[in-house]
Protein backbone atom coordinates (compact mmCIF):
# COMPACT_ATOMS: atom_id res chain seq x y z
CA UNK A 1 0.00 0.00 0.00
CA UNK A 2 2.81 2.29 1.17
CA UNK A 3 4.98 3.17 -1.73
CA UNK A 4 7.56 4.76 0.03
CA UNK A 5 9.16 3.64 3.63
CA UNK A 6 10.76 6.10 5.93
CA UNK A 7 14.67 5.42 6.08
CA UNK A 8 15.88 4.14 9.25
CA UNK A 9 13.32 1.31 9.67
CA UNK A 10 14.37 -2.47 10.44
CA UNK A 11 13.78 -5.16 7.43
CA UNK A 12 10.78 -6.23 9.79
CA UNK A 13 9.40 -2.62 10.56
CA UNK A 14 9.94 -1.79 6.64
CA UNK A 15 8.04 -4.52 5.88
CA UNK A 16 4.96 -3.94 8.37
CA UNK A 17 5.23 -0.64 7.39
CA UNK A 18 4.54 -1.29 3.82
CA UNK A 19 1.75 -2.91 4.53
CA UNK A 20 -0.31 -0.13 6.19
CA UNK A 21 -2.11 2.07 4.75
CA UNK A 22 -1.23 5.88 4.94
CA UNK A 23 -5.20 6.66 4.82
CA UNK A 24 -5.57 5.02 8.19
CA UNK A 25 -2.80 5.71 10.28
CA UNK A 26 -3.53 7.87 13.46
CA UNK A 27 -2.20 11.13 14.05
CA UNK A 28 -1.85 11.26 17.80
CA UNK A 29 -0.80 8.17 19.63
CA UNK A 30 -1.09 7.79 23.33
CA UNK A 31 0.53 5.44 25.94
CA UNK A 32 -0.03 5.02 29.17
CA UNK A 33 3.30 3.51 30.60
CA UNK A 34 2.76 1.21 33.36
CA UNK A 35 3.65 -2.88 33.96
CA UNK A 36 7.40 -1.79 34.42
CA UNK A 37 7.35 -3.27 38.22
CA UNK A 38 5.59 -6.04 37.16
CA UNK A 39 8.19 -6.49 34.25
CA UNK A 40 11.04 -6.37 36.65
CA UNK A 41 9.14 -8.69 39.63
CA UNK A 42 8.94 -11.58 36.77
CA UNK A 43 12.68 -11.83 35.91
CA UNK A 44 13.22 -11.19 39.56
CA UNK A 45 14.66 -7.52 39.39
CA UNK A 46 13.89 -4.92 41.76
CA UNK A 47 11.35 -2.26 40.17
CA UNK A 48 13.71 0.36 39.70
CA UNK A 49 15.28 -1.97 36.44
CA UNK A 50 12.09 -2.17 35.50
CA UNK A 51 11.28 1.74 35.20
CA UNK A 52 15.01 1.66 33.99
CA UNK A 53 13.81 -0.59 31.38
CA UNK A 54 10.47 1.71 29.92
CA UNK A 55 13.23 4.81 29.16
CA UNK A 56 14.60 2.39 27.00
CA UNK A 57 11.34 1.22 25.67
CA UNK A 58 10.15 5.33 25.07
CA UNK A 59 13.68 5.65 23.38
CA UNK A 60 12.59 3.20 20.74
CA UNK A 61 8.92 4.47 20.52
CA UNK A 62 10.69 7.71 19.72
CA UNK A 63 12.78 6.64 17.21
CA UNK A 64 9.72 4.23 15.35
CA UNK A 65 7.10 7.23 15.92
CA UNK A 66 9.41 10.29 14.82
CA UNK A 67 10.94 7.72 11.34
CA UNK A 68 6.77 6.65 10.38
CA UNK A 69 6.28 10.93 10.87
CA UNK A 70 3.64 10.32 13.69
CA UNK A 71 2.48 14.04 14.40
CA UNK A 72 1.82 13.61 17.97
CA UNK A 73 2.66 10.80 20.81
CA UNK A 74 1.73 11.86 24.69
CA UNK A 75 2.66 9.33 26.85
CA UNK A 76 1.24 8.98 30.35
CA UNK A 77 3.82 8.81 32.12
CA UNK A 78 3.81 9.43 36.49
CA UNK A 79 -0.08 9.91 37.48
CA UNK A 80 -0.93 11.64 40.59
CA UNK A 81 -1.79 8.11 42.34
CA UNK A 82 1.95 7.53 41.96
CA UNK A 83 2.31 9.68 44.71
CA UNK A 84 1.08 6.51 47.15
CA UNK A 85 3.82 4.82 46.25
CA UNK A 86 7.20 4.53 48.57
CA UNK A 87 9.28 7.66 49.28
CA UNK A 88 11.91 6.11 47.83
CA UNK A 89 10.67 5.15 44.08
CA UNK A 90 9.05 8.25 43.91
CA UNK A 91 12.38 10.10 44.30
CA UNK A 92 13.98 7.94 41.70
CA UNK A 93 11.39 8.51 39.48
CA UNK A 94 11.80 12.24 39.92
CA UNK A 95 15.60 11.85 39.54
CA UNK A 96 14.89 8.92 36.59
CA UNK A 97 13.15 12.22 34.80
CA UNK A 98 15.60 14.54 35.11
CA UNK A 99 18.14 11.91 33.62
CA UNK A 100 16.33 11.07 31.20
CA UNK A 101 15.47 14.65 30.07
CA UNK A 102 19.09 15.34 29.96
CA UNK A 103 20.11 12.48 27.79
CA UNK A 104 17.68 12.29 25.62
CA UNK A 105 17.40 15.99 24.45
CA UNK A 106 20.40 14.95 21.81
CA UNK A 107 17.98 12.05 20.47
CA UNK A 108 14.93 14.38 20.52
CA UNK A 109 16.65 17.00 18.52
CA UNK A 110 18.00 14.34 16.30
CA UNK A 111 14.70 12.96 15.30
CA UNK A 112 12.95 16.59 15.03
CA UNK A 113 10.55 16.02 18.47
CA UNK A 114 9.13 19.03 20.29
CA UNK A 115 8.58 17.96 23.47
CA UNK A 116 5.82 19.34 25.92
CA UNK A 117 3.46 18.86 29.09
CA UNK A 118 0.99 18.29 31.10
CA UNK A 119 -0.37 17.65 34.27
CA UNK A 120 0.31 19.57 37.34
CA UNK A 121 3.54 20.09 36.63
CA UNK A 122 3.65 23.09 39.40
CA UNK A 123 3.72 20.41 42.43
CA UNK A 124 6.43 18.60 40.46
CA UNK A 125 10.00 19.17 42.70
CA UNK A 126 11.97 22.36 41.64
CA UNK A 127 14.79 20.83 40.20
CA UNK A 128 12.53 18.60 38.06
CA UNK A 129 10.51 21.57 36.56
CA UNK A 130 13.45 23.28 35.68
CA UNK A 131 14.66 20.29 33.98
CA UNK A 132 11.38 20.34 32.43
CA UNK A 133 11.54 23.84 31.01
CA UNK A 134 15.16 23.51 29.61
CA UNK A 135 14.15 20.25 27.69
CA UNK A 136 11.18 21.78 26.54
CA UNK A 137 13.48 25.25 25.27
CA UNK A 138 16.15 22.73 23.99
CA UNK A 139 13.33 20.86 21.37
CA UNK A 140 11.13 24.10 20.73
CA UNK A 141 12.61 24.54 17.60
CA UNK A 142 11.68 21.25 16.57
CA UNK A 143 8.70 21.37 13.56
CA UNK A 144 8.35 17.53 13.54
CA UNK A 145 6.55 14.95 15.75
CA UNK A 146 5.33 16.55 19.22
CA UNK A 147 6.06 14.68 21.96
CA UNK A 148 3.67 15.44 25.38
CA UNK A 149 4.56 14.24 28.65
CA UNK A 150 1.92 13.42 31.09
CA UNK A 151 3.10 14.42 34.26
CA UNK A 152 1.43 14.26 37.83
CA UNK A 153 -1.79 14.08 35.44
CA UNK A 154 -4.98 12.59 36.81
CA UNK A 155 -8.92 12.45 35.02
CA UNK A 156 -10.31 13.69 38.55
CA UNK A 157 -7.50 16.09 38.64
CA UNK A 158 -7.83 17.56 35.53
CA UNK A 159 -11.29 17.81 35.68
CA UNK A 160 -10.73 19.82 38.88
CA UNK A 161 -7.77 21.93 37.27
CA UNK A 162 -10.53 22.37 34.32
CA UNK A 163 -13.01 23.64 36.44
CA UNK A 164 -11.26 25.84 38.55
CA UNK A 165 -9.26 27.63 35.46
CA UNK A 166 -13.67 28.41 34.08
CA UNK A 167 -14.40 29.85 37.50
CA UNK A 168 -11.04 31.81 37.80
CA UNK A 169 -11.84 33.21 34.60
CA UNK A 170 -15.48 33.63 34.64
CA UNK A 171 -14.33 36.17 37.79
CA UNK A 172 -11.66 37.53 36.00
CA UNK A 173 -14.66 38.93 33.37
CA UNK A 174 -17.18 39.70 35.69
CA UNK A 175 -18.72 37.06 37.63
CA UNK A 176 -20.64 33.45 37.10
CA UNK A 177 -24.05 35.04 36.63
CA UNK A 178 -23.87 34.55 32.96
CA UNK A 179 -21.86 31.44 32.84
CA UNK A 180 -22.78 28.82 30.86
CA UNK A 181 -21.16 25.66 31.23
CA UNK A 182 -20.74 23.29 27.98
CA UNK A 183 -18.87 20.31 26.64
CA UNK A 184 -16.57 22.93 24.46
CA UNK A 185 -16.42 25.40 27.16
CA UNK A 186 -14.54 22.31 29.42
CA UNK A 187 -12.61 20.90 26.25
CA UNK A 188 -10.96 24.66 25.71
CA UNK A 189 -9.50 24.47 30.21
CA UNK A 190 -8.42 20.65 29.38
CA UNK A 191 -5.13 19.82 29.80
Amino acid sequence: MHTTVPAGLTRKQAELFAKLDPERLPQHIALIMDGNGRWARRRHLPRIAGHRQGVAAVRDVIKLASRIQLKAITLYAFSVENWKRPKTETSFLMALLRTYLKKEVPLMNEHNVRLRYIGRIHELPPAVQERMAWAEEQTAKNTGMIMTLALNYGGRAELIDAFQRIVQTAANNGGLAGLKIDEALVSRHMY
